[in-house]
């Protein structure tokens, strides 16, 4: 003790000892009473003892009956403490010492034991969501069940230990010399913060080993938890002992606070029924609200944590995102991600679309929420509950996060508005409605589409946008995330021929395939292969020009002049060399498999060597006196003719006109002209018009390249289209355009004038019908006309278009149930 205090407590104890109090060995007078102390207490705690005994409303003498004698001896009630950080800093404040020393032991002791369990539920989602579902307390297996319950009640009675411990240090702060007489306000404030704090770690250590004993699916990992338990609450206690061990040498003894006496009989009893309610309240309440919140999420099978933070969920009715894992042979659906063509800017904004699979119908009200991401590329995808959270995969605040409503979708028409072909729309809800599959679209799942606009997407950085659905009714999240392709605004990567705007490959160079693990890169194909579906393999007469196919491989023909030898890997054996099928012009085959040149010039196809059956173009058989054919040559630019001789033709070639036995060249880039050196009225190749007068004595028409893009004849002008190629239209302004999908042909674009079954014509384009609806001109897109469903479905009303929309039949064999519903056949109600 310094030797300022020391005279501030030698004065007081004088001052003291004048009203009757006198401290005597281990002693003190307290009026007409002598009480029993410690030991080890100092003169500060006598001190204090005597301050709160003359404080006291009346002395012993009031006790009546059961009062002490005179001159007895009064032994002083002690409360032991284990050696932990905060009984330290209590002992400290006892004892009028400084805090700070405990204080900087207490405070990171507290934190580490408080941020252990936050971390563990917070940053780790496994404890809560794995494996694309929710944790859950119950199990199957008894065993688990037992085990669970043995963990349970380990772990009850190390916190109950605790909360014992605890309750010992709020009857210290009341009756001890910490009580707010007879210590400071700051010294009181700290040690009650202090326990309070404690309190609640513990209180928190309680609910979080519960959740983790209950969420375990291995019997010997919930024995594990409770191994947890005790180092989360002894953590202090195991730092403090090893910290006094060091110091002194010896095993810490408990820490031992002396309670003040109660003045009267009356105080006393009220001291005692306080006590009991303050265990009550301090050790049994909190088990038994822990016990109370542990049965409820048995009987819900929702675990504590996850309950507190998202209510009750479960895993009954997931809502399917559209992914790979469904088996879908077109790999269907990405994110659909799209935005204004031309130079990307930090402002320029995404619109996104993605479709997903509900087990609730339209009809039913229920609308599937959807949360989304956009995380870097480079990362690995978070799990469907970090994307809940708008999260990456460590955990880490996403570049940008949300969360949509969905709405109720036609999957066709969306397939086709979302840039899939034709074809591949119908393969991919081909798969989607197929009895024999496992999706069984309108039977058992329904489809949904969320669509959102990013405003400010991070172009900056390589990233994706995750989207994971959530049942409003059940809290089930999807199993799996979607994701987008990699959003970026570069250019086309390596052996890539065409890619959009947003970097994808769409074709790549021959020899090259897309990869399958990334579509942006094209892997080639085998060896000598020109064409082929999958990296290091080859397609049927995909092989390049003088090899042959064989068990998705190519290899060399035997002969040089073969055109084609691809061959049956069940009929060949294994060989270096492939016999030839087919050979080229003016080779003929041998019984070897071999070609051989044809002696014959200009001979095509020839039996023997010396005898030929078909001349080449231009060229006409002849036969000599011996009897062999040989080729005659035509007149020059003919195509055929009947004999030999250059003033004889019979068909010109094109671009030339036939006069007198004679071919005379057209203009040029004419295919058909009636006098030489001209070109007749639509007359020039694709791509070009006839230009130039064609009228008075000196007509000079010719024929020039169309300016437009996708012009098949400009007549007119040069720089406008008269008719554009196929699957293309005219504009306003005469250039060509693309029809559109579902279009069948077009004169203008934006004007269809025919669709495909299936589709309508709306405002020049064609937009699909409902699903499965074969006309819908009258009710719209998306919707269907009346008794115009395929064969085996049925209308039913629409609740949010007010239309009409397909249901399949819920017999497959059932033909039509137009008259009953999706539930009934027709046939079963006429045979009624």
């Amino acid at each position: 003790m310094a030797e300022g205090d020391a005279a501030q407590v030698e004065a007081k104890l004088q001052k003291s000892r004048m009203e009757g109090a006198a401290l005597r060995g281990n002693e003190i007078e307290l009026g007409e009473v002598q009480a029993s102390i410690p030991t080890n207490w100092n003169e500060a705690e006598a001190l204090a003892l005597n301050d709160h005994w003359n404080r006291a409303p009346a002395g012993l003498e009031g006790r009546g009956d059961d009062s002490a004698p005179v001159g007895d001896v009064l032994e002083l009630e002690t409360v032991a403490l284990p050696p932990s950080a905060f009984g330290l800093l209590l002992l400290r404040a006892s004892r009028r010492r400084s805090l700070l020393l405990p204080l900087l032991m207490v405070i990171p002791i507290q934190a580490a034991q408080i941020a252990v369990p936050c971390v563990i539920i917070f940053l780790y989602p496994e404890y809560l969501f794995t494996q694309g579902r929710w944790l859950v307390p119950l199990s199957n297996s008894k065993t688990m069940l037992f085990m669970k319950s043995v963990g349970l009640s380990l772990s009850a009675v190390q916190v109950a230990d605790e909360l014992h411990e605890i309750a010992n240090a709020f009857l210290v702060l009341r009756k001890s010399s910490i009580s707010r007489q007879s210590t400071s306000m700051l010294h009181w404030l700290i040690c009650w913060t202090v326990t309070l704090a404690q309190y609640c770690t513990a209180a928190v250590v309680m609910i979080v080993a519960s959740h983790l004993v209950l969420s375990r699916e291995k019997p010997i990992d919930a024995l594990w938890i409770t191994y947890y338990v005790l180092l989360a609450l002894n953590f202090d206690n195991m730092v403090v002992r090893f910290a006094l061990l060091i110091w002194t040498m010896r095993s810490p003894p408990n820490f031992e606070f002396p309670l003040f006496p109660s003045s009267t009989n009356k105080d006393l009893g009220q001291s005692d029924f306080f006590e009991r309610r303050q265990k009550v309240a301090l050790i049994y309440v909190p088990l038994l609200l822990c016990l109370l919140l542990n049965c409820m999420c048995l009987g819900f099978d929702v675990l504590p944590i996850t309950f507190l933070r998202y209510g009750f969920v479960s895993n009954k009715r997931p809502i399917s995102m559209v992914t790979s894992s469904l088996g879908l042979k077109k790999g269907c659906c990405p994110i659909s991600a799209t935005w204004t063509a031309g130079k990307v800017t930090p402002q320029t904004p995404v619109n996104v679309s993605v479709p997903l699979l509900s087990f609730d119908a339209p009809e039913d009200g229920v609308l599937p929420e959807v949360n989304w991401v956009v995380w870097p590329s480079m990362k690995a995808m978070p799990t469907s509950l970090q994307i809940v959270e708008g999260q990456g995969d460590n955990g880490v605040q996403a570049l940008l996060s949300g969360r949509e409503l969905a709405r109720p979708v036609q999957m066709f028409s969306w397939l086709c508005e979302h840039g899939y072909a034709h074809d591949v729309s119908k393969d991919i809800y081909s798969d989607l409605t197929s009895r024999t599959g496992h999706i069984l679209l309108y039977h058992s799942k329904f489809p949904y589409a969320v669509d959102w606009v990013i405003p400010s997407f991070p172009w900056l950085q390589e990233a994706i946008v995750y989207a994971v659905a959530r049942n409003p009714l059940t809290g089930a999240l999807s199993p799996e995330p979607v994701s987008s392709k990699v959003l970026r605004a570069s250019q086309c990567s390596e052996k890539c021929e065409r890619c959009n705007s947003q970097g994808e490959c769409q074709k790549c160079v021959e020899g090259y395939v897309q990869s399958d693990s990334d579509q942006n890169h094209c892997m080639p194909c085998a060896p000598n292969c020109k064409m082929c579906s999958r990296p290091g393999s080859c397609d049927e007469r995909g092989c390049k020009r003088g090899f042959g196919h064989i068990e998705r491989r190519c290899l060399q023909c035997a002969s040089r002049s073969c055109e084609s030898c691809d061959a049956n890997a069940t009929e060949m054996a294994v060989v270096e060399k492939l016999p030839c099928m087919k050979c080229r012009a003016g080779h003929g085959m041998d019984g070897n498999g071999t070609c051989k040149l044809c002696t014959v010039p200009q001979c095509s196809v020839c039996g023997q060597p010396q005898d030929c059956q078909k001349c080449d173009t231009g060229f006409t058989p002849v036969q000599d006196s011996s009897g062999r054919w040989s080729c005659g040559s035509c007149a020059s630019h003919c195509i055929s003719c009947d004999e030999a001789g250059v003033d004889r033709c019979d068909v010109c070639q094109d671009s030339f006109v036939l006069y007198g036995g004679q071919c005379q060249a057209c203009g040029k880039h004419c295919l058909r002209c009636e006098k030489a050196s001209y070109c007749s009225a639509g007359g020039c190749v694709e791509g070009y018009g006839l230009q130039g007068s064609q009228m008075g004595f000196f007509p000079s028409p010719q024929c020039r390249q169309c300016s437009v893009a996708n012009c098949k004849k400009c007549d007119s002008s040069g720089d406008t289209c008269d008719e554009c190629g196929d699957e293309y239209g005219l504009t306003s302004l005469s250039e060509c355009a693309p029809c559109g999908p579902g279009c069948v042909s077009c004169d203008d674009a934006g004007s269809c004038t025919q669709c495909v079954v299936g589709f309508v014509a709306r405002e020049g384009k064609c937009k699909a019908c409902a699903d499965d609806c074969l006309h819908c001109a009258e009710a719209g897109p998306s919707l269907c006309d009346n008794a115009s469903c395929a064969t085996g479905w049925t209308a039913v009303p629409e609740k949010t278009a007010g239309g009409l929309i397909c249901r399949p039949c819920s017999d497959p064999d059932c033909p039509s149930c137009d008259r009953g519903g999706p539930g009934t056949c027709d046939t079963e109600l006429r045979t009624g």
